[in-house]
């Protein structure tokens, strides 16, 4: 930390603002199909929140009791065993920790909020990367956690006007997330109703199975007497991925490397992480991108999707890309890869234990129910949401970098409030 204060500021040890600071199970408990209790660990916090999804294992009532902590309003979670510095505040979820789940509680004389902005500053990465033990699994001791310095005013007055501001930026990007949620659901329930319940107006405008459709058998089962099966190869021009290697990388190049981890709620999202490099090296290894192409992640992270929209990118191998022969399939791409049926699928042909793969193979060889008309029709309904939703996301991408250019300035005291 640099001499030089701000006027009344001061520095603080993480462990002289926290009544506690520990981390969680050291083990694994006995885990419950039918438990109401989430087992979470560094991975679960994303964003300020703690994200349960249908990984996330359950427990019962009696393991929760063995292996709480004590969480409650003023608690603030870090990950500090893999995936270091992620952070997320306690909501009172039915949650308890393991041991890459490092918590505290801030104690009532200081702003929760301030401390956990200050968390997300490049300061506290740096400070992690630095202290952090491990080579293939890193891990940041408890030790150096409650070591960990910075600055912040004596003022808790300035401490919440400056967390405020920064948490006015949070609190927009995440009103935008639940309205996406709700887009996305809309879009689900529709393709679901239209695509495997076959429920798609018929011509008098009523759900076409409910009201007695004629329906016929194939490989998938019963389908409308006018659809056909077909597979994803069947409506693409062309199915690849991306570079099997690395680049060069160029510190300010103005082309960007992404991975499945960039595709983000239909669109692609650079950030900090985001490699970037040459005209030269992205000239080698690009490929045929245009308006119909759709991409998907398929090796590590599982069906994150995007659409091209003619940023200067190139993909790794992370990344597999579809253009789709029509412009309306996409939006009919889209929502299978995110349907029920799909992830079946996944389970069905991914490949690999630690690190998940899905082959271009059985990507080509997805087959599925279809009606190109009622296809187009769908698209015409569903591609509003699309844009929608990528338009909020595009916000998001906006909010972010005006919060992080002002975080470190009003957290390290630079600009007063």
């Amino acid at each position: 930390m640099s001499n030089k204060l701000p006027q009344g500021w001061e520095e603080k040890k993480l462990k002289e603002v926290t009544s506690i600071l520990g981390d969680g199970l050291h083990g694994t408990p006995n885990y419950s199909d039918n438990g109401e209790y989430f087992f979470i660990n560094g991975n679960n916090l994303l964003n300020g929140r703690i994200v349960i999804n249908e990984k996330t294992k359950k427990c019962s009532e009696i393991e929760y009791n063995k292996y709480k902590k004590i969480l409650n309003d003023r608690t603030i979670l870090v990950s500090i065993n893999g995936t270091l510095g992620n952070i997320a505040v306690y909501n009172g979820e039915k949650v308890f920790l393991g041991k890459s789940a490092c918590y505290f509680n801030v104690l009532e004389e200081f702003n929760k909020n301030f401390i956990k902005h200050t968390l997300n500053t490049d300061y506290f990465k740096y400070y992690i990367d630095t202290y952090a033990t491990g080579t293939t699994i890193k891990n940041m001791p408890l030790k150096a956690m409650r070591e960990f310095n910075f600055i912040i005013p004596k003022d808790i007055n300035e401490q919440k006007r400056i967390a405020d501001i920064l948490s006015a930026f949070d609190d927009k990007i995440e009103i935008n997330n639940q309205i996406n949620q709700t887009l996305e659901e809309m879009a689900s329930t529709l393709f679901k109703e239209w695509f495997e319940n076959f429920n798609f107006p018929n011509n008098q405008g009523k759900p076409y199975k409910d009201s007695g459709g004629d329906m016929k058998p194939s490989e998938l089962g019963e389908i409308p007497i006018n659809w056909e099966v077909l597979d994803l190869k069947s409506i693409s021009s062309k199915i690849g991925d991306g570079l099997h290697g690395t680049p060069k990388y160029i510190d300010g190049g103005e082309y960007f490397f992404i991975n499945g981890n960039n595709l983000v709620n239909g669109m692609i999202e650079i950030d900090q992480k985001t490699k970037r490099t040459n005209k030269e090296e992205y000239e080698k290894y690009k490929k045929e991108l245009n308006e119909n192409t759709i991409f998907l992640s398929i090796n590590g992270t599982l069906g994150n999707i995007a659409f091209y929209n003619e940023e200067k990118i190139f993909l790794s191998k992370s990344v597999c890309y579809i253009n789709v022969l029509e412009n309306y399939y996409k939006v009919f791409i889209a929502c299978l890869f995110k349907s029920d049926y799909f992830k079946q699928y996944l389970f069905n042909y991914a490949n690999g234990t630690t690190i998940k793969n899905l082959s271009l193979k059985a990507i080509r060889e997805l087959s599925f129910p279809i009606s190109k008309n009622i296809c187009e029709k769908f698209s015409h309904i569903v591609k509003p949401i699309f844009e929608q939703i990528q338009q909020n996301q595009q916000q998001n991408q906006i909010l972010k970098q005006q919060r992080d250019a002002l975080l470190p300035k009003l957290i390290s005291g630079e600009i007063r409030v």
